[in-house]
């Protein structure tokens, strides 16, 4: 928790150093590095927490609610343009003789320093107060031995049922975050402006965080059904997210309440179903520790999102793929579920710990 706050901190930290084009591009690459870090700490920590201090009963909604408070700030950042106007755009091109781009600047400059404030209030916090466990064990699991990190490693680097994880959900949400970054370019020629985008992605996250805790809290209900769930909500997004496509380019009526309905329902369905998967990987992986899996699935999920950004290096006058790209990859990820043999080593252990007990 400390590396993580340290790491958000210099992220922000080299946001306000200077806005002159060359330094700031380079402390901005820098900055993105140090944050990449921060990622991968924030992914492992929900799971390593849930398993630590919580039950077999309440571990999945014990994972669900860090996992979405940390898209509760994504949603906070998707306001950004209330703070920052947008340029007048034509299509993706800035029209710089039509832009007050001083007062741009100046808009972000303030908002840098308000994301700096709060990156140094998580730190102090995080300095005065982190207890790293429970005096008492919830479940056998949690205080079983695990794997150390070169064994670990390697077994799920030498683990087939991780790298498909890895293939149905890190990668598709590294494809899935990035387009929502440039899902205000998306709906320009629609007439939606910059701001009301923030409103429609900040809907959607808030909905993923409740539908992802009413989600955790069914699995827990429903152990060992997460492989069905999933396919579920995977279908239901590969609709959502081909119904978005198709409106764009004018195969389906569009309307702007159906711009809503689609980009918040599926952004709340991807939402949902992050912590489902992060469970699924600590139950394949066991003993592996919750934490380096999920940096695993979080160091999978920060080459997706370099993957897409590669390709669109290629389309860059043309965001249109970024949609069909969306339900390939969402697409693909079915089939991979469906042949998925599940695995729920810490389950059946706790389970019969609780019956032994009994």
């Amino acid at each position: 928790m400390l590396v993580c706050n340290g790491a958000m901190f210099l992220t922000a930290a080299t946001r306000v150093i200077t806005m002159q084009h060359a330094w700031a591009t380079v402390l901005l690459a820098i900055g993105q590095g140090i944050n990449g870090l921060a990622t991968t700490v924030t992914m492992s920590m929900p799971a390593a927490v849930s398993n630590t201090w919580f039950g077999l009963s309440e571990r999945t909604t014990a994972t669900a609610v860090p996992v979405l408070s940390a898209a509760m700030g994504g949603a906070a950042a998707l306001l950004g343009p209330l703070t920052v106007d947008m340029p007048q755009m034509n299509n993706s091109i800035i029209m710089a003789n039509q832009t007050d781009l001083a007062g741009i600047q100046q808009q972000m400059r303030h908002f840098n320093y308000e994301t700096c404030g709060v990156t140094v209030l998580l730190l102090f916090c995080s300095v005065v107060y982190l207890p790293s466990k429970p005096e008492k064990a919830p479940s056998r699991t949690a205080h079983s031995e695990r794997f150390g990190f070169t064994a670990g490693i390697r077994h799920i680097f030498k683990n087939p049922s991780m790298w498909l994880i890895a293939a149905m959900f890190a990668l598709p949400i590294g494809f899935f975050g990035n387009w929502l970054s440039f899902l205000d370019v998306i709906l320009n020629p629609f007439g939606i402006a910059q701001a009301e985008v923030g409103w429609i992605s900040f809907y959607g996250s808030i909905c993923g965080v409740a539908g992802g805790i009413l989600l955790g809290r069914f699995a827990d209900m429903y152990k060992k059904k997460m492989k069905w769930i999933l396919i579920v909500l995977n279908i239901i997004v590969i609709a959502d997210f081909g119904w978005f496509s198709c409106m764009c380019v004018n195969l389906l009526p569009y309307s702007k309440a159906a711009i809503y309905v689609s980009v918040i329902a599926g952004a709340a369905i991807v939402g949902a179903a992050g912590p489902l998967y992060l469970e699924l990987g600590c139950e394949t992986a066991y003993p592996v520790g919750e934490g380096m899996v999920a940096g695993f699935l979080g160091m999978v999920i920060n080459f997706g999102s370099a993957v897409f950004l590669f390709v669109d290096q290629a389309y860059a006058q043309d965001t249109g793929w970024t949609n069909w790209a969306l339900v390939g990859v969402y697409t693909a990820a079915v089939p991979i579920l469906i042949l998925f043999r599940e695995k729920y080593t810490r389950v059946d252990i706790d389970i019969e710990a609780t019956d032994g007990d009994g």
